[in-house]
């Protein structure tokens, strides 16, 4: 689904909309059905240049080799040494949105990633993770459930629940991926490493 900017923040607006509407309405607009906000934060990626905001031939942009592609509504720089794109693309690309040009006013990471995650640069913000269990499950006992370390709930704390700070998920995942125990003082506990019970 080829989705434009303008429909985006369409979007953006009608969900800002519905979390504003006082809770007695809030039923009847979205279904008594329970739902569940699931959000992947991946950091790092593409380069946008080699995939995702192709400049080919531009001069004083350097950008990788191949050929823009169209998959699934979507212009794609793709290359056989990078066949992970074409076969993303492929398999999620008409069920993808791809959004080029948002203003993070930083190349710092850790900067960029607060903007991206709270809109704002405050270290008080919180999430649009936590903003959404705050406002349709703040009854529940743990409304918002983070299992990594990229997660700001600012004054919402009391709504989040952590499942470990070094990312244990991962480490499940991938056990070749565990944190090493450093060891001495600046390790504040051991290393993540799972058992095969895990």
């Amino acid at each position: 689904m080829k989705l434009a900017r303008r429909d985006l923040f369409r979007a953006g607006a009608a969900v800002a909309a519905a979390a504003s509407l006082p809770g007695w309405v809030r039923p009847a607009f979205g279904g008594n059905k329970p739902r569940n906000l699931v959000i992947v934060f991946q950091s790092g990626g593409w380069d946008q240049t080699y995939t995702l905001d192709p400049k080919v031939g531009v001069a004083g942009i350097d950008g990788g080799a191949g050929t823009v592609q169209t998959i699934g509504g979507i212009p794609v720089l793709t290359d056989p040494t990078r066949p992970n794109v074409t076969a993303f693309f492929q398999r999620y690309g008409s069920s993808a949105a791809v959004v080029n040009g948002i203003q993070v006013r930083s190349f710092i990471h850790p900067d960029c990633r607060k903007r991206m995650l709270t809109g704002t640069s405050s270290d008080q913000n919180p999430d649009l993770g936590a903003i959404c269990a705050y406002e349709n499950g703040k009854d529940l006992p743990v409304p918002y459930l983070v299992l990594g370390s990229s997660a700001m709930s600012g004054p919402m704390a009391a709504i989040t629940g952590r499942a470990g700070t070094t990312n244990q998920l991962a480490s499940l995942l991938s056990p070749s991926s565990a944190y090493p125990d450093l060891g001495g003082s600046l390790a504040p506990s051991p290393g993540f490493v799972p058992s095969s019970a895990d």
